[in-house]
């Protein structure tokens, strides 16, 4: 089982989608977990309307809302019967500092840090780091960069790097991923978000190949075979119920 953890106080919640879609269609089964204060996910999803569900199957997806902590998480999928080792792969979105301990923190196989240049994304990202930083057990923890509306990737990690390095004893493992989210991308995404669907096919072309970059993170490099079918829909319209 592969457990990402996607922090950040930025709206990354279609890139979620996208992920949890393409490892779905490879056969994995999926978690993707809304621990965010704003639960934009739920709302994607449709989650917001069915408060009886706690966990909702999203196109293929199981989609988790209104979870607080690790904790949480692991006791709400205990209701339903299961339990985290049921899934390939657990997908988290938050922004909270108190998500999980240190020990947690460290269980996570792959960590994504999230930004966009926007002043209050990336300064409640340094606030993250120092609060995880006060309570953390002295073992710095590797992190993938995914910058989002993204225009001039390098400069933008440069920039960056040098306003988090006060505060960043962690590792960054490898370049970092940026995605440009042009017109094009909106457009889908508003499309897809009111019809309660994904087609990967409708966003642009670099997108596409970041997107590629965030699901070998989590399989391992893709044949071109293999991934032109990820990027296939198969069938379109809603499909909501209960999960597990």
């Amino acid at each position: 089982m592969a457990k990402g953890i996607f922090i950040g106080a930025c709206d990354k919640s279609i890139h979620l989608i996208a992920l949890a879609t393409f490892l779905t269609r490879l056969g994995r089964k999926v978690l993707l977990v809304d621990a965010t204060i704003t639960q934009r996910l739920a709302y994607y999803t449709g989650l917001q309307q069915t408060r009886h569900i706690s966990i909702l199957n999203w196109n293929g997806i199981d989609v988790m809302g209104d979870t607080v902590n690790w904790g949480d998480m692991e006791q709400e999928i205990k209701r339903q019967g299961g339990d985290m080792s049921f899934y390939d792969d657990v997908i988290i979105d938050t922004d909270r500092s108190t998500f999980g301990n240190a020990k947690q923190w460290q269980a996570a196989d792959i960590r994504f840090m999230t930004h966009t240049l926007e002043r209050y994304a990336l300064y409640r990202n340094i606030e993250w780091l120092q609060t995880v930083q006060l309570h953390d057990n002295g073992e710095p923890l590797e992190f993938i960069s995914l910058q989002l509306r993204s225009v001039d990737p390098d400069a933008e990690a440069a920039f960056i790097a040098e306003l988090y390095h006060s505060g960043f004893s962690h590792r960054w493992v490898r370049e970092p991923i940026a995605i440009a989210e042009g017109e094009q991308d909106w457009i889908a995404q508003m499309e897809h978000e009111h019809e309660g669907r994904f087609e990967a096919a409708s966003y642009m072309r670099s997108t596409k190949r970041a997107w590629r970059a965030l699901t070998e993170c989590f399989t391992g490099e893709l044949p071109d075979k293999v991934w032109k079918r990820c990027l296939r829909t198969e069938k379109k319209g809603r499909n909501r119920y209960a999960a597990m």
